[in-house]
């Protein structure tokens, strides 16, 4: 009960001016009770006893026990009660209901929650009253104006994609026969396989090569794959002396041209404009698990990490790190902030290589 009082009393964010304590033990009711009790149970008796003569807990009087709370609702002004016993015994239950009739707003204690775990929520589970937690938990309005801002955003995407097509189809087929979009099996929210489009802007035997140049991989490790002048890509070429030559496909991935079929994607519900990057398959299954975090959100066409440097960052930790940061701390004004920062990113070519 100490506790109890001492903890709403001091609650910060609720400010509650705790008036009065009931203390819902009835053991100590009949004294004569006393000469039927030996040993440790006489000793509990007599300190549930003492417990009843209580005049004060942490300077709050004790006005009532079970039996005298009805008659001390109905002498004093109440706002509000907390009941922190469990709802499983008959008479917890009757009071909980009888102050429900009486008008008084009830406060059940569920469970006490540390004050490590973050971002939580009650909701109703089934016939479970259930405490939620996550790394951020959105409101179905916030749920709701993402999707709008996605499906407006992919409406115009898709629209600019197939007019890109028209100029940029040919270009990729005349220097690489083959299919002009690229589609790939990529990992998206909770682990959901999905596939994903783009601009082909590599050979088409790109990922069998891919295995070769692994030794070259400015990643720290192989959970993620990056080149600073990738062979595989349409047109790039190393002179004899040294000199990179880039192709059509270097200036598809320059200025982010090959990204603009997965607005297809943000339209069918597979991406969001804004989210984390969409890892392959082969680079999920090395993820050890606080890696996994990358994965609690819908992946996006742009992220934290894109406009924070994109192929400057090399180490996979700052990625996720910055990935774990966006879930965090998402909002739509976040969203709303990346996909500025994104075109400026791409338009000036910003961390691109």
């Amino acid at each position: 009960a100490e506790q109890c009082v001492r903890e709403l009393s001091q609650d910060e964010y609720r400010n509650y001016q705790v008036i009065g304590v009931v203390l819902m033990d009835d053991i100590y009711e009949s004294a004569d009770q006393t000469a039927a009790v030996s040993g440790a149970d006489q000793d509990a008796l007599k300190v549930m006893q003492e417990a009843a003569a209580t005049e004060e807990i942490e300077g709050v009087p004790v006005v009532s026990d079970y039996h005298g709370v009805r008659d001390y609702l109905m002498e004093h002004v109440v706002d509000s009660v907390f009941l922190n016993v469990q709802l499983d015994s008959r008479k917890s239950r009757r009071l909980n209901h009888e102050l429900i009739r009486a008008g008084v707003t009830v406060h059940i204690n569920l469970v006490r929650v540390p004050d490590d775990i973050p971002n939580r929520t009650v909701e109703r589970l089934g016939n479970y009253t259930v405490l939620t937690t996550g790394l951020h938990l959105a409101s179905a309005r916030q749920v709701m104006m993402k999707r709008l801002l996605d499906i407006a955003g992919g409406l115009v995407g898709s629209f600019l994609t197939v007019l890109i097509s028209i100029f940029i189809g040919p270009v990729i087929y005349l220097q690489s026969p083959g299919p002009i979009f690229f589609k790939q099996e990529r990992v998206g929210l909770n682990g959901k396989i999905f596939k994903m489009y783009k601009f082909r802007s590599m050979y088409m035997d790109a990922e069998e090569r891919k295995k070769e140049l692994m030794a070259q991989n400015t990643m720290s490790d192989s959970k993620m794959f990056k080149m600073d002048f990738d062979p595989r890509v349409i047109g790039n070429k190393i002179l004899p002396d040294g000199t990179k030559k880039k192709g059509i496909g270097q200036y598809i991935r320059d200025f982010s041209i090959d990204e603009f079929p997965q607005f297809f994607n943000v339209l069918k519900g597979d991406l969001s404009l804004v989210g984390t990057r969409p890892p392959l398959i082969s680079e999920v299954e090395q993820y050890e698990m606080h890696h996994k975090s990358r994965l609690a959100t819908k992946p996006g066409i742009t992220g934290m990490w894109q406009v924070s440097g994109r192929s400057d960052i090399t180490d996979f930790e700052e990625v996720v790190r910055l990935d774990t940061e966006y879930i965090e701390n998402w909002s739509f004004g976040l969203d709303m902030k990346i996909v500025l920062k994104t075109i400026k990113v791409v338009l000036g070519r910003e961390g691109s290589k």
